[in-house]
């Protein structure tokens, strides 16, 4: 009995010590797994638009020098959402529909400003007081805003800059890390 209690001892320890001596063995075979690595991540966006120009039907604006691209102005943005921005110039030329022609000379108009968008990031921005102003001098007053509706006649170019000096609830701003961005539209039209 002692042979057979000997036995079943020597196969019982040895089935508890197979599996760790397997197992540390294995530790030498298997190949190592290379930790997962975080991957670097950006969000960028594409903005469009069909025409930053749209002609009327004998008159356009163009940007300065009768450019047919009018380009982006610069926001100085503030994180409380106050910003002045660098100017932007519009001028008014004659234009033949027909032939898709602007005229080289510029051309007194009437001009409107149509309305004034704030945007930051993907918040509408509702609560801020952005201000329109014609830099150009001597045209109006370049200190005075111009009124959404307000007619300004006789006028051939414009070098317009918006400002926003009322600070935001930035509570309201879903990511402040994000672009501001600013649409004015203007009109031009000879008088009738």
């Amino acid at each position: 009995m002692k042979k057979t209690l000997l036995g079943i001892s020597l196969i019982a320890s040895n089935l508890v010590l197979a599996p760790a001596a397997f197992a540390e063995n294995m530790i030498d075979v298997m190949p190592t797994v290379p930790p997962v690595l975080k991957p670097a991540q950006t969000t960028i966006h594409w903005v469009g638009s069909i025409s930053d120009i749209i002609p009327g039907d004998n008159i356009v604006i163009t940007g300065g020098a009768g450019s047919v691209e009018i380009p982006s102005g610069d926001l100085n943005l503030q994180t409380n959402g106050t910003f002045e921005s660098t100017e932007i110039v519009l001028e008014t030329h004659k234009y033949d529909a027909t032939s898709q022609t602007v005229a080289p000379e510029l051309t007194a108009a009437t001009w409107t400003l149509q309305s004034v968008n704030y945007t930051w990031g993907e918040n509408q921005v509702s609560n801020a007081e952005v201000q329109v102003f014609n830099k150009n001098a001597g045209v109006i007053e370049s200190n005075r805003a111009l009124i959404i509706g307000e007619e300004i006649a006789g006028i051939t170019d414009m070098s317009l800059q918006v400002k926003n000096i009322v600070p935001l609830d930035i509570t309201d701003i879903s990511d402040t890390a994000a672009s501001a961005k600013v649409d004015v539209t203007m009109t031009a039209a000879f008088p009738a």
